[in-house]
């Protein structure tokens, strides 16, 4: 069976990697680095989507909760897991990850765009068939909402000021 759809913009490579018990994925020409997860410091006034900050070379990074944004229960964070840096645009925020597989190239025909699937999901571009099954592969640019940038903007700014 192929997944089907007027598709022009399908990445050609993602990055999959797992929130147990789904698999998911982002297009690699968002992703910055993959590094091991580290303690996740809280963010008072921040949005509940966002699990904490976290500190790459001096850079602080927001982690947004996916996990949270789909419906799944809550995980601690496990010396296991990695955070995924991923760039929404001009921000860079990071993504808490069970697992990271790897880079997979992604054929044109083996994506669905969301549209195609459901309407109003802004979180998951589409998926794609891969050999262990579907892969929701979701949307970098909105991993973070404006409503919530700005949010998050006003803590980082609060946390700065005390």
């Amino acid at each position: 069976m192929r997944l089907t759809g007027s598709v022009p913009e399908a990445p050609r490579e993602i990055l999959r990697f797992d929130l147990r018990p789904l698999s998911c994925a982002l297009p690699l020409s968002s992703v910055r680095e993959v590094q091991r997860a580290v303690e996740i410091t809280a963010l008072p006034g921040a949005p509940r989507v966002i699990e904490g900050v976290v500190d790459l070379r001096g850079t602080i990074v927001p982690v947004v909760n996916v996990r949270d944004r789909l419906g799944l229960p809550a995980a601690a964070v496990r010396a296991s897991d990695f955070l995924i840096f991923v760039w929404t645009g001009a921000r860079l925020v990071a993504v808490r990850a069970d697992t990271v597989h790897g880079i997979e190239h992604v054929d044109a025909e083996d994506f669905a765009a969301a549209d195609l699937l459901t309407r109003g999901s802004t979180e998951v571009a589409g998926v794609v068939r891969a050999p262990s099954g579907l892969v929701l592969v979701h949307d970098a640019e909105s991993l973070l909402r404006q409503g919530e940038a700005e949010a998050v903007d006003r803590a980082l700014a609060e946390l700065g000021a005390a």
